[in-house]
């Protein structure tokens, strides 16, 4: 009989604790690798949402710096509430610099991601020249100016006469603008913060008239370090006296009768007190060079002297004027003058015959009634040349506050990404002004906050301002037929009282357009009868159009249109036409008046 044999209990037991072991040495393995694999999947997860948060931070930058080429201010979002943009977070903090350096800081935040970069640059100086006609305290023009404009990158003056480009004048002040009678001022009238503006009878604004967001600093004259010639001079030769091109100064230098004065070009030219007496010539020869005059006593042009230029840049002919109040600065002669006019600290006296083509900037002015003023619009900011400088680019060190808690930023911040804004509308809210296209054709204005403007309604943008800085002027404006604008026909637009917009169509009689002719009857709300019909005949004969547009205008009463209709016959058979099926229709009488012309 065969006996089972049973192991003994010792050698079973420690089987069962080795495999237990073994399990167990398995286990933490597992354990160990799977943390392992975490932790390597968190560091590459954290090293992307660092990248990602790098790049948010490079775009805030580039959103900031181009902002600044846009006249904006640079801000972009609030940590309280920041730019939502590829999943992410971003906000930009601009600090503008006692030198004119602007810095720009951006944070974002990406996942576990965070990062701050800073970037300082140095936008372009837009400079004095852009606020065209401008004056530090009230601006009261005398009656029978005109203001109005022209770009001489793109031709002369002649020939951008009615044109877009001749309807952008730009006058203004920190103060009040008193426009006088008759004044025809083709552009804008911007006052001070505080201020107002006045209209006097019969003048016309085709463009707005409206608050300046704030107070314009001018920057004083920095009179370069020039020698001068201590003893006065007064020059009365029969011969021209040239100023050779580079340096040169004079504390008092007179130009006597029927004399001339010859400042060529590269020059900067210094005088204490300058008179150009009767008869006396002053002529800025830029043909190889700019000149820059000034002047840091008192200027006085008599009125039967002449100022002229060689070529019309008007960048190259410059007048500087740091004159002590109460001194006399006198522009009487007879001239048309290219340049531009800076004297932050004077009273200017102009008269009628000089006739400036450029911008002026001064303390005071005063124009004498039927004075011309023409603006030259590449005197202003473009978005090209509004580009900033970059100066230097920079990792800065997180923010306490944003480095603390690595998780997802919105849960961090208590925001919901679905309520930010995308960085093109988190940027600081500014003053506004634009003219564009609409969508259905139409042009119209807006001026006001930007945040409360609809840019999807903008078919064609055609000139737009920030706070006073234009940001849009496209170079072919001057030439693109579509979307040109007569300024007539934007006066036509405008806020005009029928009886302002009778007179200035009437001073342009009989050379208004068709366009402004169809506009006015069309207007609304309408033109009075009486003015309308004035208007209409002051310019017959119209065309068909015109004529068309005037028989189904409701400003116009039967008899009215009578007398247009009959100062046109014979009628177009169009035109008949329309009158025989015009609703409501013609008196009998009249009816049988203007059938009898025919």
């Amino acid at each position: 009989m065969r006996t089972r044999q049973h192991a003994a209990p010792g050698r079973a037991g420690a089987a069962l604790i080795l495999s237990v072991m073994a399990v167990m040495v398995v286990s933490i393995l597992a354990a160990g690798f799977l943390q392992l694999s975490l932790s390597v999947t968190r560091r590459l997860s954290s090293s992307a949402d660092a990248a990602q948060a790098l790049n948010l931070a490079e775009a805030g930058l580039a959103e900031a710096y181009t902002g600044l080429g846009m006249a904006k201010s640079g801000n972009v979002g609030t940590p309280e509430q920041p730019a939502f943009f590829g999943g992410g977070l971003f906000w930009v903090e601009a600090t503008t610099h006692a030198s004119g350096v602007v810095e720009l800081e951006c944070t974002a935040m990406y996942g576990t991601g965070r990062a701050t970069l800073g970037m300082v640059c140095e936008p372009v100086a837009i400079g004095v020249a852009s606020l065209g006609f401008f004056t530090l305290e009230d601006l009261r023009l005398n009656p029978d100016v005109r203001l109005d404009s022209y770009d001489s990158a793109q031709g002369s003056y002649a020939d951008q006469i009615n044109t877009p480009l001749n309807n952008q004048g730009v006058i203004g002040s920190n103060g009040d603008v008193s426009i006088g009678s008759n004044n025809k001022i083709f552009g804008d009238a911007i006052f001070g913060p505080t201020g107002k503006v006045d209209v006097g009878s019969g003048a016309v604004v085709t463009g707005g008239t409206s608050a300046r967001p704030e107070l314009e600093e001018l920057p004083p004259v920095e009179v370069p370090d020039v020698a001068m010639k201590s003893v006065a001079v007064k020059y009365t030769g029969g011969s021209p006296m040239i100023v050779a091109p580079g340096e040169a100064g004079y504390s008092s230098l007179s130009i006597g009768k029927n004399s001339k004065l010859v400042l060529k070009g590269p020059l900067t030219f210094v005088v204490g007190t300058f008179l150009l007496g009767t008869g006396a010539e002053l002529t800025f020869d830029t043909s190889d060079g700019p000149v820059q005059m000034y002047v840091t006593d008192s200027l006085d042009l008599s009125t039967s002297s002449i100022v002229s230029t060689s070529t019309q840049v008007t960048s190259d002919s410059i007048i500087m004027v740091s004159a002590p109040a109460g001194k006399t600065v006198s522009f009487g002669a007879k001239s048309q003058f290219y340049g531009f006019i800076y004297a932050p600290e004077a009273e200017i006296h102009m008269s009628a015959q000089y006739e400036l083509y450029g911008g002026l900037v001064c303390k005071e002015l005063q124009l004498a009634a039927q004075g011309k003023l023409h603006y030259d619009l590449s005197l202003g900011a473009t978005l090209k040349s509004a580009m900033p400088r970059m100066l230097a680019w920079r990792v800065v060190e997180l923010p306490q506050a944003v480095a603390a808690r690595r998780t997802d930023p919105f849960q961090v911040m208590g925001l919901d990404p679905k309520a930010l804004p995308s960085p093109s509308a988190a940027h600081e809210d500014q003053v506004l002004e634009v003219r564009y296209v609409a969508d259905d054709g139409t042009t119209d204005t807006y001026f006001g906050h930007e945040s409360d403007f609809d840019w999807n309604q903008v078919q064609e943008l055609l000139y737009g301002v920030r706070d006073g800085l234009a940001f849009y002027l496209p170079d072919d404006y001057a030439s693109s037929g579509d979307i040109g604008v007569d300024p007539l026909t934007s006066l036509v637009a405008s806020s005009l009282s029928s009886k302002q917009l009778r007179d200035a169509l009437l001073a342009a009689s009989p050379g208004v357009s068709a366009e402004a002719l169809v506009a006015a009857c069309e207007r609304n709300p309408p033109m009075s009868k009486s003015d309308l019909g004035a208007v209409l005949i002051a310019n017959h004969p119209l065309d068909l159009d015109t004529l068309l547009a005037a028989i189904v205008s409701t400003a116009l009463d039967s008899s009215t249109l009578k007398g247009v209709l009959v100062a046109n016959s014979p009628l177009d058979p169009a035109a008949l036409a329309a009158v025989l099926a015009r609703s409501p229709p013609l008196s009998l009488s009249d009816l049988t008046s203007v059938l009898a012309t025919q």
